[in-house]
């Protein structure tokens, strides 16, 4: 039987107001694909460490635990480097064992291996935006201001895969 995949969404504490509200469409979109999305705090980065190896420190802690989700999807590749050297430490393959997705197709995402997989956001677009919100905030302190969406890009690269037929133990032949 086909095992039931998991993505482990790993965010930042000061971004974790109301993340199943947030992805629910994401959530319902992988959910049509048979894929479950994990937003529990278990995944959440510490208050304070995210800036620094917060993710690395998550992922030490989380990994020997087991029950590892198929994928990690990050909400920056900053995060994801670190995973990648938490994984190497605990003896797990990119994307053998498990996927990697990052977000904002940092520079050096091309330059990991395996590359890494990553989501573009249109960065020009959201600067202008941001620009433009806070031109007509300044002109009309009382002005209304919506909320904007745009389009990402899924940039496929090398460090995702088919998902594993079994889980993970938590280091390679125990």
């Amino acid at each position: 039987s086909m095992p039931m995949r998991t993505v482990a969404m790993i965010l930042a504490a000061y971004s974790y107001r109301h993340p199943a509200q947030k992805l629910k469409p994401f959530q319902e979109g992988l959910a049509r694909h048979g894929v479950r999305l994990d937003c529990s705090e278990r995944w959440i980065i510490e208050p304070g460490l995210e800036y620094d190896h917060g993710c690395l420190e998550l992922l030490r802690r989380e990994i020997p635990k087991g029950n590892l989700p198929t994928a990690l999807l990050f909400s920056s590749d900053r995060y994801a480097v670190q995973a990648y050297a938490a994984l190497h430490d605990a003896g797990l393959r990119v994307p053998q064992d498990i996927s990697i997705v990052g977000f904002d197709d940092d520079h050096y995402a091309c330059v990991l291996r395996p590359a890494l997989t990553t989501i573009r956001q249109p960065r020009g677009e959201v600067g202008q935006a941001a620009f433009d919100m806070l031109m007509k905030l300044l002109k009309n302190p009382d002005a209304k201001i919506k909320n904007r969406h745009f389009a990402c890009e899924l940039i496929a690269r090398d460090s995702t895969g088919p998902a594993r037929a079994q889980e993970v133990s938590r280091r390679r032949g125990q």
